[in-house]
């Protein structure tokens, strides 16, 4: 039995399609049960970026006022009108100073590769702005000020310049805000806040009336599997950033509840915000993974994809790299915010299936909805629906949400 073990694990190393000529190895195979094991997988937990994607950010288009912009040759070109418009554009200068600014990239003139980021988003702005002129030379320490200054370089219309934003603070990004801003003091001594995050982290902080100018562009970028940003500042009088920095100070400095009032002050100071404009990436499918899920799905494998991203983008990447087949009829759960509303759609999902046979479906849920079906224990009528889809969307989910919901339903899974 052995002997067949190793001679069925040897034809892995044998197959020519598995070879990797980018590396020149073929595949390596540590265990003789491996055809074995590979034979009992049922379902397969992936997340997307990095994964399914190469985790190399392009940045597209970004979308001021409803006006959409992309940049072609150093130039920004407004794709409504098909004109031309400058960098010093008020608003569009506004929108390359957040940016330049607002970010965790370093910068390490020793190595071939300038910009160490890691956010390859943040990597896709600061390249983007290098393009157009704008080149950010990294923090120099001032020590008369005891303070880091952030120098940008603005090369505009044949005029070279320099501008240094002295950092007040940086507010770091975690998965439960979904978003991340700095406090800087320009050259003119007035005090800023930029802040960046997820549409659905920004719009409850910022005006109505405002954000619905965003809406169309938010859809169309998510739609073409584009990651989406929402960038945001706020202006501050001098009493309003001392207000927050003594907050902050006392935040720093409680040891035991730190977490909480810093939660606290980050909530009260990333309020009230401006929207700038609406930033796209690109993260480009890696090689072959259409037909690498293609053939796993007629192994007979069930695919979950766990992702941060929007709906439109999450189903629009699953549609490119053939999560979802053009079979499948897709149910929808999304932003179920009661157990009433969690119910309805169960019942409305259930009758659907027993109507229509042996249809394939796929499922795509937020984790809104997760988290509703997870506290009003509606788990085991969530598992039965589940286990009769060939394909499992769970989009908007925080890293932390990604890892207790994929433990969890492992364990449903396992009678």
């Amino acid at each position: 039995m052995e002997l067949i073990r190793f001679v069925g694990s040897n034809f892995f190393e044998w197959d020519l399609k598995m070879y990797d000529e980018k590396n020149e190895q073929p595949a390596k195979v540590n265990s003789t049960d491996l055809n074995e094991d590979l034979g009992q997988i049922e379902y397969l937990f992936s997340d997307k970026t990095g994964t399914l994607t190469e985790n190399e950010m392009l940045f597209k288009h970004f979308c001021i006022n409803g006006d959409i912009y992309e940049e072609k040759y150093g130039d920004i070109f407004n794709l409504n009108s098909q004109t031309i418009k400058s960098i010093t554009n008020p608003k569009i200068f506004r929108l390359l100073e957040a940016l330049t600014v607002c970010h965790t990239v370093q910068v390490d003139k020793t190595s071939s590769e300038k910009y160490n980021a890691s956010s390859p988003d943040e990597l896709s702005f600061i390249k983007f702005c290098f393009n157009l002129g704008i080149l950010y030379e990294g923090d120099v320490f001032d020590k008369t000020k005891n303070i880091f200054n952030r120098r940008v370089v603005y090369n505009i219309k044949d005029e070279t310049f320099e501008k240094k934003y002295e950092i007040m603070y940086i507010l770091e990004f975690d998965s439960v805000r979904k978003r991340m801003s700095i406090i800087v003091k320009n050259e003119s001594n007035e005090y800023f806040l930029y802040c960046k995050g997820a549409d659905s982290s920004i719009a409850p902080r910022c005006s109505c009336k405002t954000f619905s100018l965003y809406e169309d562009s938010l859809k169309e970028f998510s739609e073409k599997g584009w990651r989406t940003l929402v960038i945001a500042y706020k202006p501050l009088s001098k009493s309003e950033y001392l207000s927050y920095s003594q907050m902050l100070d006392q935040a720093n400095s409680d040891i035991l509840n730190k977490e909480e009032k810093l939660d606290k002050c980050y909530d009260l100071i990333e309020s009230n915000l401006k929207i700038i404009g609406v930033t796209s990436v690109e993260d480009r499918l890696q090689e072959d993974v259409e037909g690498t899920l293609f053939a796993l799905r007629q192994a007979g494998i069930k695919i979950w994809i766990l992702t941060g991203d929007k709906l439109e983008t999450a189903v629009n990447i699953s549609d490119s790299c053939k999560h979802f087949s053009r079979e499948m009829f897709k149910f929808v759960l999304k932003n179920l915010k009661t157990t009433t509303e969690v119910e309805e759609n169960f019942t409305i999902i259930n009758e659907q299936m027993k109507s229509s046979g042996k249809q394939s479906y796929a499922l795509i849920i937020d984790g809104v909805s997760l988290e509703t079906i997870t506290l009003n224990k509606n788990q085991n009528d969530f598992r039965s629906i589940a286990v009769k889809c060939d394909a499992v969307l769970c989009c908007r989910m925080s890293p932390s949400q990604k890892a207790n919901k994929f433990y969890f339903y492992k364990d449903c899974f396992i009678d």
